[in-house]
């Protein structure tokens, strides 16, 4: 059984990710040779390079069909994508096989982190700096951004999915380690221990940096570009 962590691009997907393992660790559900030797072992036949975090695209008989049948069904395993949930992956969903945790954020914060963090690849020679390299403006990053709100507003629009905010998320992880557990139906005996094991820092969210950071023409072609999306997010945060 899978339990994805997904969302848009630097939105705190990942950290997600590290609070599900350590959850599920916690409540019984071992993730080491998973982690360590299973995903690898994917990634390796499936061409995946970034099996390390747990990454699965969405390709059902490449990715989803593998990572399944190596959980041995018997237990919770957590993956991660910032894909699309393609329609095998509702199926799963409707027997409880995969469940899905999506996060969500002001799309114009994730486009200058996302700059931001080009920034760094490249100027540091990071393992992302030739994917990230023709980020250069802040437009390129509201496009990026832009081009992937599609596919997160899939999972956000799935009532079966858990959505949280990157704001809770990062500021109060040992909730959002609760919330994780409850709707996994597990016991966690001690959510500040998944939290301290996921190595999460709480109170390190930053919001609204977009906002102050645009000049008015960047800021209005975010919001035609991002309009779906902030429509979305503004509906969950109601």
């Amino acid at each position: 059984m899978l339990a994805i962590a997904t969302g848009l691009p630097k939105a705190a997907s990942t950290t997600v990710y590290e609070l599900l393992i350590a959850v599920l660790q916690q409540a019984g559900n071992d993730q080491t040779d998973w982690r360590e030797k299973i995903l690898p072992a994917l990634a390796a036949q499936d061409g995946v390079a970034v099996s390390k975090t747990g990454f699965l695209p969405t390709d059902y008989a490449k990715a989803v069909r593998p990572a399944l049948a190596a959980s041995g069904f018997d237990q919770w395993h957590a993956v991660k994508t910032n894909g699309g949930l393609v329609q095998k992956c509702r199926s799963l969903m409707d027997v409880e096989l995969v469940k899905a945790v999506a996060v969500y954020r002001d799309p114009g914060d994730a486009a200058l982190s996302l700059l931001e963090h080009a920034e760094h690849q490249v100027t540091t020679g990071g393992p992302e700096r030739a994917r990230l390299a023709h980020i250069i403006t802040l437009r390129d990053a509201i496009d990026h951004i832009a081009e992937r709100t599609r596919a997160a507003s899939t999972w956000l629009r799935d009532p079966r999915v858990l959505k949280l905010s990157y704001r809770m998320v990062k500021n109060d992880p040992a909730k959002t380690a609760a919330r994780l557990a409850a709707y996994l139906h597990l016991e966690l005996p001690d959510p500040d221990a998944a939290v301290a094991a996921a190595g999460v820092q709480p109170g390190s969210a930053r919001n609204r940096k977009f906002a102050e950071a645009a000049s008015r023409d960047e800021a209005a072609y975010a919001a035609e570009k991002f309009a779906e999306y902030a429509a979305l997010v503004a509906e969950l945060k109601r």
